[in-house]
């Protein structure tokens, strides 16, 4: 049927990017000029991502602002140490629950999970044998609300 994720794998990620080491070690620095206060981020619609592949995912009918002003200020701290992001698609916030599903389905609300949202940090992608797993090469906290 697919790769279910863990609920400790679980995250939601703000950017892709590839960062060789220098531009890495900018990201850490532009981050700490992000730090926004914690939210609660509901979610409470399920998709499907993926062209070839049906990834599914949970994401929010309405982002909160909060998700929105952090993603912009960790964009405009990035374009600040001249650090490019990928074109791409628009911010779509959401959460992967099955990579590789057999079934495809279309946008359908689900009893909402509301998860908590603390922190954040920068990751770093691994690929090995039994696929690719992540390292956390920093961690910032959010303030409280």
């Amino acid at each position: 049927m697919g790769d279910l994720f863990a609920a400790a794998d679980a995250r939601h990620s703000l950017f892709f990017a590839l960062l060789p080491g220098a531009a890495a070690a900018a990201a850490i620095r532009a981050a700490r000029q992000a730090l926004e206060a914690g939210f609660v981020l509901r979610l409470d619609q399920a998709e499907c991502f993926g062209r070839g592949e049906a990834i599914w995912v949970l994401r929010p009918s309405a982002p909160p602002p909060a998700l929105e002003r952090l993603h912009q200020a960790l964009a405009t701290a990035l374009a600040g140490r001249r650090i490019r992001l990928p074109a791409g698609p628009a911010f779509a916030p959401h959460v992967t629950v099955r990579r590789r599903a057999s079934v495809r389905f279309p946008v359908q609300p689900v009893a909402p999970v509301d998860w908590r949202v603390d922190g954040f940090a920068l990751l770093q992608s691994v690929h090995g044998s039994g696929g690719v797993r992540y390292e956390v090469l920093q961690r910032w906290p959010l303030a409280a609300e």
